[in-house]
């Protein structure tokens, strides 16, 4: 029996918990529910539909449609969401305080006291569920509130003021003064007819910007948002009339220009029509828009704004790609080209003519010069004489790509447009060919970028990043030797032969009656860890005398052990008179270099000197015949 007790007890305590968790949990708790008593409208603000306001001998009807409020008494037109939105929040939130009913007036018909029989305001709320109207009388006698009852109720009720504030006091002050609804960041297109043309941008599905009328070219994406900004900032100055059929008097017959936006996802568009200015206002403009038949003032401004030049609008960048996106770089003339590409980690390698590391920190700041340069001027393709602009043909053809070409460089040299990239060679956003051309004489640079319409004029600091010099690009580090992997080294010069050998001890003079010097070997094995370049002077040089390399004046043979390999020897020339460094080689590449005069005296200085005797000791004179 007990065990049958403790079941039945456990069994209405998960009963009793369950309860609980479903009704008292989710359920409204008693504060809620008195909550909800003591509000005037037991509504939701989300849950209201339609409103309608008779206050100062005027009634204002407005419905809310998808989510948007429209006006439908006593004129159609959108309503100032942020004003209807704060009145109905306002309404549904009024608490009631002091009640009076029927018992407590006396007379329970007698609401003249209480300035209700001829409400000041009167406000219906419609929601799917059905409409619920308050009316609004006298200032209780202390201020402060006022009385107020609802429709179909008897009791009388004391509640604040602060909804008397929030009605908008004219019709005017109800209606919507934005232009264009929505967001810029929406926008997906906008045309601007004008006397002039028509000024037409859309925008793509990566987010950039293009212009498509009067010129194909691809747009500031920042100035194109910039404008658009200001666009949505204007608001209506004021409501002139309700009625456009006298469109010739405000000289919206034939408009100044007309502005239309269109917006994602809706593909919502609107159209406004820019007449003549406002009569004794100045800086304000009448104007209209479409599907509206209403006539409107609204700033200057926008008459500013839809005079922009389409210059104040176009990229003027001369390739639209993060220079540290860019993996492929190609430079050529007539005559020869470099080929480099980027590894994953950046790291720059020039591919041909010839494969070796390229200057990574000089790579970079050519890539980030042409990248980076601006276009100063655009010139219409029909305006323009191409080989007088030294494009017919160019002085230099530039590649730039984010992906390695799937093709070869295809020759341009006039201008194409934006619709007619596959004729250029399927190129893409992330790959493009630059035609620089260099009339001389005119101090001017000239471009022309794979599929852009349009010529563009540059800086002439541009040219210092243009090179087809292969030389220009490699690494200035000749050699990288550790001096771990030195086994010895021979140095011969002018004033005679040095021969240093690694033993157990160090490094030591392998030379008979001559000694190492310590200091001298130290710092010629830490500068071969790391010896530039000063500069790269020739490749593949049909005769070495002019360098003095035919017969060198002195040489460093380095030799090495292990895996390092069999060994390398650096020879010294005669001297570059404009930078006053020395020619050299490393044997077995083919180029010539410059040692800076500080790198050239380490290297050449003694490595050993002659081995000091000691002196003999006097012969005792009694040892003396």
């Amino acid at each position: 029996m007990r065990w049958g007790t403790t079941l039945l007890l456990s069994l209405c305590a998960i009963l009793l918990g369950v309860w609980i968790y479903m009704f008292e949990r989710h359920g409204d708790t008693t504060e809620q529910r008195r909550e909800t008593l003591r509000r005037v409208a037991a509504v939701e603000p989300s849950d209201v539909i339609g409103l309608r306001v008779h206050h100062d001998n005027q009634v204002i009807v407005c419905v809310r449609t998808n989510g948007q409020w429209r006006l439908n008494s006593p004129v159609d037109a959108p309503a100032d969401a942020g004003r209807v939105e704060a009145l109905v929040e306002e309404l549904t939130m009024l608490r009631k305080g002091n009640i009076i009913t029927p018992e407590n007036r006396g007379k329970p018909a007698w609401t003249e006291p209480y300035g209700l029989d001829r409400p000041r305001a009167e406000i219906t709320v419609q929601t799917e569920r059905g409409s619920i109207t308050v009316q609004f009388g006298r200032d209780t006698p202390l201020g402060g509130n006022l009385y107020a009852a609802v429709e179909g109720y008897e009791d009388i009720f004391v509640t604040g003021t602060n909804i008397l504030t929030t009605l908008p006091p004219s019709l005017t002050e109800w209606r919507d003064r934005r232009l264009f609804h929505g967001l810029p960041i929406d926008v997906r297109r906008f045309d601007i007819q004008r006397r002039d043309g028509v000024l037409q941008l859309a925008r793509q599905e990566s987010g950039a910007w293009i212009i498509e009328k009067p010129v194909i070219a691809r747009a500031a994406s920042g100035a194109v948002q910039a404008w658009l900004d200001r666009l949505f900032e204007i608001r209506i100055e004021d409501f002139v009339a309700d009625s456009i059929a006298a469109a010739s008097l405000y000289g919206l017959d034939d408009p100044d220009a007309q502005v239309t936006v269109f917006l994602a996802p809706r593909n919502l568009e609107t159209s406004v029509r820019l007449g003549r200015a406002v009569d004794n206002r100045p800086g304000s403009m009448y104007a209209s828009i479409a599907g509206r038949d209403h006539v409107i003032a609204v700033p200057g401004a926008l008459q500013g704004l839809a005079s922009i030049p389409v210059e104040d609008l176009r990229d003027r960048r001369l390739v639209p790609v993060d220079p540290r996106r860019i993996r492929f770089f190609r430079v050529d003339d007539d005559e020869r080209f470099v080929k480099l590409q980027a590894a994953e980690d950046g790291t720059w390698e020039v591919l041909e003519p010839k494969r070796y590391p390229a200057n990574n920190e000089a790579t970079v700041t050519r890539i980030d010069t042409l990248a980076g340069a601006r276009i100063e001027a655009f010139i219409s393709p029909g305006d323009a004489d191409m080989a007088k602009l030294g494009l017919a043909p160019p002085a230099f053809r530039i590649r730039m790509s984010v992906n390695e070409p799937a093709h070869s460089l295809p020759v341009l040299s006039e201008p194409s447009t934006l619709t007619n990239v596959s004729a250029a060679g399927s190129l893409t956003d992330e790959d493009f060919i630059i035609s620089i051309g260099v009339p001389p004489g005119t101090g001017g640079v000239y471009a022309v970028v794979s599929g852009e319409s349009g010529i563009y004029a540059l800086g002439t600091n541009l040219l210092s990043a243009i090179s087809v010099r292969p030389l220009d690009y490699r690494h200035d580090t000749v050699l990288a030797l550790s001096p771990t992997d030195i086994r010895g080294l021979r140095l011969k010069t002018a004033g005679g032969e040095h021969v240093i050998e690694r033993t157990s001890a160090g490094f030591v003079s392998a030379m008979t009656n001559r000694v190492g010097q310590t200091e001298a070997i130290g710092q010629v094995l830490s500068l071969l860890q790391n010896l530039k370049a000063g500069t790269f002077t020739a490749e593949d040089a049909d005769s070495l005398t002019p360098y003095g390399l035919e017969e060198p004046a002195g040489s460093l043979v380095i030799s090495l052990r292990g895996e390092a390999g069999l060994g390398k020897t650096l020879v010294f020339g005669g001297t570059d008179q404009a930078t006053g460094g020395t020619y050299a080689m490393v044997k077995g590449v083919d180029v010539v270099f410059t040692l800076d005069p500080a790198s050239f005296a380490i290297l050449t200085q003694p490595l050993t000197t002659p081995m000091t005797l000691p002196e003999a000791s006097p012969v005792p004179a009694a040892l003396t015949p």
